[in-house]
C-alpha cells in the first residue's frame, strides 16, 4: 500500500517544472509563477477536451517554451534523456508528464526505482503500489478533484476527429450497458446533414453484443437535462444542511467521517470477496468465461470507485478539523453548474463519471459522488423532524 508522510524537504537535483529552489533555502521548493502557469494552462486545456497531443503543438505554435528549453533560459545546466534534437520542443510525452505527476497537487513520488535484493544490483522500475509518496512538500498548483478528473479520463478512449482540435463532447464517457465496452462515434451523412450516432465497440468488431446505436444528440439532451434534476436534489440537500447547521448545537449530531469509512471499507471487502467466488463459478460452469469478465471488470472498478471515496472522505475530515464544520466540497461542485444552459465538457468531467447505452436507447447517466451523496441523504434524513419544525417556525 502507497505510503503518505507528512515531510517538507526538497532533495532533487532540478526542481519540477512549475516550481524553483528557494533562494533562502535549496532544501525547499516555491512556485514559478510563469510555469505554474503555463502547468495550469495544460490542466485547464486538457479539461475542455483538447488531447496530450494538440497541446502540444498549440504550445508550440504559441511559442511557449518546453520545460527543457525553460531551464536553460534560467540558467540552469539540464541535460535529460528525452531530448531528441537540439531544441528540445513540447511534445505527447512532455504534456503526458505534467498531466499525471502529483507533484501538481503537493505529492512528491520517491523510491520510483532500486535493486529487487541484496543479490540483484541492477536498479529497475518498481510497482507504484511500493513507492514512498511524500505529501505537502510543496503548494499545490491544480486541485485534487482536477487532478483525479484527467487521470480517470486519461485512461479511457479520448480520440479526436482529424478536422477538429477538441475531443467530441461525449468522447471517454459512453459505454455499453452490457458488456462494459466503450461506445464508438460513426458518423452518417444524408443529403447536407451529418448524422452523428453512437454503437457498442464490441459489436462493431463483430465479437458478440448488439450495436446499443444511440444518436449523440439525443445522450447529449439527457444528460443536460439530468445534470439539471441532479443539481436540484444536490442544491435541496445543501438547503437541509444549512438547517441542521442552525439547530441548537445540543439537538445536532456529528457527521462521523469514520462510520463513512467503515462502511465504505466493508463494501470494499464485501466486492472483494464477490470478485474471489468468480472463478469458482466459472470452474463450476454457473457463469461463462464473457460473464466471468463482465463481472470481474465491475467488481473491479466498484472496488476503485470505493478507494477513491475514501480518499475524499479523508480530505474532507481533514477539513472538517481545520474549518470546524463538514466541508462538502462536492456539494459546491455541483452548485457551480445549476444554470448551465449547454452542455460542455467542463461540466461533464466535474460532476459525470459515466454514461451507460442499453438497448433500446436506454440512457443511464452515472454521476460522480454517488457515495457522498447517498451519506449525506443518510445523514439529512436523520433529522426529518427537526426540519418539519424548522420549517413550520
Amino acid at each position: 500500500m502507497t505510503l503518505i508522510v507528512k515531510i517538507y524537504p526538497y532533495v532533487g537535483n532540478y526542481a519540477p517544472y512549475g516550481y524553483k529552489k528557494s533562494a533562502e533555502d535549496k532544501n525547499r521548493l516555491v512556485v514559478d509563477e510563469y510555469a505554474a502557469e503555463i502547468v495550469q494552462s495544460v490542466f485547464s486545456m486538457y479539461k475542455d477536451g483538447l488531447s496530450v497531443g494538440r497541446i502540444a503543438e498549440k504550445l508550440n505554435d504559441m511559442g511557449v517554451l518546453s520545460p527543457m528549453e525553460y531551464k536553460r533560459s534560467q540558467g540552469i545546466r539540464f541535460d535529460t534523456l528525452f531530448k531528441t534534437k537540439e531544441r528540445a520542443d513540447w511534445s505527447y510525452n512532455t504534456v503526458k508528464r505534467i498531466l499525471t505527476n502529483e507533484i501538481y497537487i503537493g505529492v512528491l513520488a520517491q523510491g520510483k526505482t532500486g535493486t529487487p535484493n541484496y543479490k540483484v544490483r541492477k536498479v529497475q522500475p518498481k510497482d507504484e503500489s511500493d513507492w514512498i509518496k511524500v505529501e505537502g512538500v510543496v503548494e499545490p498548483l491544480v486541485s485534487y478533484t482536477d487532478f483525479m478528473d484527467v487521470k480517470t479520463m486519461l485512461g479511457r478512449d479520448m480520440r479526436c476527429t482529424a478536422d477538429k482540435d477538441e475531443s467530441n463532447l461525449l468522447s471517454g464517457f459512453l459505454f455499453c450497458a452490457d458488456c462494459g465496452q466503450s461506445m464508438i462515434r460513426k458518423t452518417i451523412p444524408s443529403k447536407n446533414k451529418r448524422y452523428i450516432y453512437y454503437v457498442c465497440s464490441t459489436a462493431k468488431h463483430k465479437k458478440g453484443c448488439s450495436s446499443h446505436c444511440v444518436s449523440a444528440q439525443e445522450v447529449q439532451d439527457a444528460v443536460l437535462h439530468a445534470i439539471h434534476d441532479q443539481v436540484g436534489l444536490v442544491l435541496d440537500m445543501e438547503k437541509a444542511l444549512k438547517m441542521i447547521d442552525s439547530l441548537p448545537s445540543a439537538d445536532r449530531k456529528t457527521f462521523n467521517f469514520e462510520v463513512q469509512e467503515t462502511r465504505l471499507k466493508e463494501e470494499i471487502e464485501r466486492l472483494q470477496g464477490l470478485k474471489l467466488r468468480l472463478y469458482e463459478d466459472l470452474s463450476e460452469g454457473v457463469i461463462d468465461r464473457n460473464e466471468y469478465t463482465e463481472f470481474r471488470n465491475r467488481y473491479t472498478a466498484m472496488i476503485a470507485d470505493k478507494d477513491e471515496a475514501i480518499k475524499r472522505v479523508h480530505r474532507e475530515w481533514q477539513d472538517s478539523k481545520v474549518t470546524g464544520n463538514e466541508n462538502r466540497q462536492w456539494v459546491a461542485l455541483f452548485r457551480e453548474y445549476e444554470n448551465i444552459e449547454e452542455l460542455n465538457r467542463r461540466a461533464m468531467m466535474a460532476l459525470i463519471d459515466r454514461i451507460l447505452i442499453h438497448e433500446e436507447h436506454g440512457i443511464e447517466i452515472c454521476f460522480k459522488y454517488g457515495t457522498e451523496y447517498r451519506q449525506t441523504e443518510e445523514f439529512v434524513s436523520g433529522y426529518t423532524g427537526e426540519l418539519a419544525e424548522t420549517e413550520v417556525r
